[in-house]
């Protein structure tokens, strides 16, 4: 898969946390225009909170990175929506509410769906001071 190790540092998220929380902002890299395969691995491990309607009217956004433009992070936002729906849950979205989705001067990550970054090809590129803002709007 060409992942990268799993930082021993940074705590898993569990079931019982999913099942025990109200809202939700969910935040993965893109790999293809959607969800890595670890995420949608998480997902398909839920079966039994969907069986006990747990999450139903939770809340729930999204935020993503890409290497590039065009990387994918609508496309990603919109694959994990069935996840969402099949549960119950309700989407909150970032619609056009921040300014820097209409900046023009320089490359910015995310849009309507949610908040996002793009990292380059190489990952070298660090999160700009704008998508930190429209990730702590969203």
């Amino acid at each position: 898969m060409h992942a990268p190790p799993k930082d021993a540092s940074v705590p898993e998220f569990t079931l019982d946390e999913l099942e025990a929380g109200d809202a939700f902002m969910f935040g993965f890299p893109t790999r293809f225009g959607t969800a890595p395969t670890q995420v949608k691995s998480f997902i398909d491990s839920t079966g039994g909170l969907w069986a006990k309607k747990a999450l139903v009217g939770k809340m729930a956004g999204v935020f993503s990175g890409t290497g590039s433009q065009s990387g994918g992070q609508e496309s990603n936002a919109l694959t994990f929506l069935p996840n969402l729906i099949h549960h119950g849950m309700i989407f909150v979205p970032m619609g056009f509410t921040h300014d820097n989705l209409f900046t023009v001067d320089e490359v910015v990550g995310g849009s309507a769906y949610g908040s996002g970054s793009f990292a380059s090809s190489t990952g070298v590129r660090a999160v700009s001071d704008k998508e930190k803002e429209m990730a702590y709007h969203h």
